[in-house]
C-alpha cells in the first residue's frame, strides 16, 4: 500500500493558501466601516428607496421585484453587519426570522408617533430629522405578535393587529 501523506499535506496546505488569499483579496472590496458601502454589497443602487444610519443601528428601505422592503444593519466594533431584512406589510411594517429570534421592523411617517410596542415590548426607535422613525425589535421565543403606535397625546393605533 501506497504512503498518501505527501499529497495529503500538500493538498491541505494548498487549500489554505487559496482560502487565506482569497480572504486577503476579498476582504478590502467592501469596506465594512462605510455603511454605504456595506448597503450596496446587499441591495443594488437602482432598487434604494432611501438609507438612514445612526451611530450602532442603520436602516436601508428598498424595493425587491415590486415589493417594499426594510433592511437592518447593526455596527459592532466600527464594522456595519447586514442582519436582516423583510417585506414590508401595509408599507409599514416586516417579519423575519434573524440570528436572535424572529425580528419585527419597520419605519412610521407619523411625527407624533413616540413609542411602537411590539406585544407589550418597548421597541427600539431611531428619528430621522422628525422625518420618518425606524423602529425594530428582536423576540427571541414567538411570532406573530401585534404592533401598536403610541402617540405623544398618548392616543395609540394598530399598526398590526395580532
Amino acid at each position: 500500500m501506497k504512503d498518501y501523506k505527501g499529497p495529503v499535506w500538500l493538498a491541505v496546505l494548498l487549500f489554505v493558501v487559496i482560502y487565506t488569499a482569497g480572504w486577503y483579496v476579498n476582504r478590502d472590496i467592501v469596506d465594512k466601516t462605510d455603511f454605504n458601502d456595506v448597503v450596496h454589497q446587499n441591495v443594488q443602487e437602482d432598487q434604494i428607496v432611501h438609507m438612514n444610519s445612526f451611530e450602532k443601528y442603520g436602516f436601508v428601505i428598498f424595493m425587491s421585484n415590486g415589493n417594499l422592503q426594510q433592511g437592518l444593519l447593526e455596527r459592532f466594533n466600527k464594522h456595519w453587519n447586514y442582519r436582516g431584512s423583510a417585506l414590508l406589510e401595509d408599507g409599514g411594517w416586516g417579519i423575519n426570522t434573524g440570528q436572535d429570534g424572529w425580528l419585527y421592523m419597520g419605519h412610521v411617517m407619523d411625527k407624533n408617533v413616540e413609542e411602537i410596542m411590539v406585544g407589550d415590548k418597548l421597541a427600539n426607535l431611531f428619528n430621522h430629522q422628525k422625518s420618518v422613525t425606524y423602529w425594530f425589535y428582536r423576540e427571541p421565543n414567538g411570532y406573530n405578535y401585534p404592533i401598536k403606535a403610541v402617540k405623544e397625546d398618548g392616543s395609540t393605533y394598530w399598526i398590526k393587529e395580532k
